[in-house]
């Protein structure tokens, strides 16, 4: 049952894990699941992908003075600052990466604001150390605290205290109030910085990711193990095992540099020569200069994801550490594409084109779309082919490419 925003602002952190404007724009699943603590019992934790999120809200009023000295609070000029953004957040953080991609989609929602994004400046060397940021839900009157940062050398000096108090005050006048959430088991204890600032409640979000069998009434699909783990590590699977897994935004946002690049190997066949290079002309070193270069625009795309409301989810078949398929499904002008289906050079002719796009099709079902598109060169007679034994039929043909579609009864 949809949740109302009446009922949602009458206990924001009880009622949901996440902002409101993200849960009405967000597809509806079963897996994860997401359960409050006071609804937890840990026969619900069978996963090993199990995390505890914790929500704090601030009801906005007696918000403390800040007390800085030696800095400043500068508001950010998203066009002429996007590189030091990128690299205050890339240097505060061990296992998140961000390009300016990835931040420039943030300033696209509805929810942003740009006076809610904060650096801090040291006012001895002019630099700046530290950078908040925060959305605004007019609908809702929330503030929603994102991003909060400052650089290693310049922590312990109340800089990320101060950071938030100044977002607080500096929220339009008829916000309600705000919110946080963060890793309830973060030994860095961020959930205590944001009391100190006035933060307040006790609500824990346990997000359960569990294994099952989709079943969509549309051709087989195997067991597997969606996942939003944060790092590659492949606890529990026996050499030989097929997973099966959905990777959402979160996911993505996640992904470590190991997955990343193992994400890229997954496609990495034939690209060179679609940049249009001839790699009989090239020498070693000209090779590995381009192809470095394309790994680095694949890496840097994947990473863009997380925050594009056009990324629907990645489906994903991993055997042992190989990712030997992919696909992933994209909203473009309301209507749902399935792009980036491709298997692994050394794992071709196993019959994993026809399951991802099973896989990838099946899940779409699960969570209410009905009908999906794809686009495919009409040279390309082998996925032709698989789209055909899959349901798809075809729509129509667009210079060189063949539009197919399915819609689900």
């Amino acid at each position: 049952m949809l949740i109302t925003k009446e009922q949602y602002l009458n206990n924001p952190c009880r009622t949901l894990a996440i902002p409101y404007h993200k849960y009405i724009s967000m597809p509806k699943r079963n897996n994860p699941r997401v359960v409050n603590d006071m609804d937890f019992s840990e026969k619900k934790a069978v996963s090993r992908n199990h995390q505890r999120f914790f929500r704090l809200i601030h009801n906005m009023s007696d918000i403390l003075n800040t007390n800085l000295n030696g800095f400043s609070f500068v508001k950010v000029n998203i066009e002429k600052d996007i590189s030091i953004i990128v690299r205050i957040i890339n240097n505060s953080y061990t296992d998140i990466k961000v390009t300016k991609e990835k931040i420039l989609n943030l300033t696209k929602i509805a929810v942003f604001l740009n006076d809610l994004w904060i650096f801090i400046r040291d006012d001895k060397s002019n630099e700046y150390v530290g950078l908040g940021i925060a959305d605004y839900d007019h609908n809702c009157n929330e503030v929603i605290l994102e991003w909060i940062q400052v650089l290693p050398e310049y922590r312990k000096k109340g800089l990320g205290k101060n950071l938030i108090l100044h977002i607080l005050k500096t929220a339009p006048k008829d916000a309600m109030f705000a919110t946080v959430s963060g890793d309830y088991d973060n030994p860095t204890n961020p959930q205590g910085l944001y009391l100190k600032c006035g933060f307040t409640g006790n609500n824990i979000w346990h997000v359960i990711w569990k294994e099952e069998k989709y079943s969509s009434g549309i051709g087989f699909l195997d067991e597997g193990t969606p996942t939003n783990n944060t790092d590659d590590t492949e606890s529990g699977m026996k050499s030989g095992d097929v997973n099966y897994m959905i990777w959402n935004r979160d996911k993505i946002n996640r992904m470590n540099k190991i997955t990343k690049n193992k994400l890229f190997d997954t496609y990495n066949s034939g690209l060179i020569e679609d940049r249009g290079y001839n790699p009989k002309l090239l020498n070693e070193n000209e090779l590995t200069k381009i192809e470095e270069g394309i790994r680095k625009d694949y890496i840097e795309y994947f990473e863009t994801l997380e925050n594009n409301i056009d990324f629907m989810f990645y489906c994903i078949i991993k055997k042992d550490k190989r990712i030997c398929s992919a696909g992933r499904l994209m909203k473009i002008d309301n209507k749902y594409f399935i792009e980036g289906l491709e298997t692994h050079r050394l794992e071709r002719q196993k019959g994993y084109g026809y399951k991802i796009l099973n896989n990838t099709l099946a899940y779409a079902k699960e969570i209410g779309i009905e009908i999906i598109y794809s686009i495919i060169r009409t040279k390309n007679i082998s996925s032709i082919r698989t789209h055909l034994k899959c349901g798809f039929i075809e729509e129509k043909r667009v210079g060189p490419n063949l539009v197919m579609k399915i819609k689900f009864k």
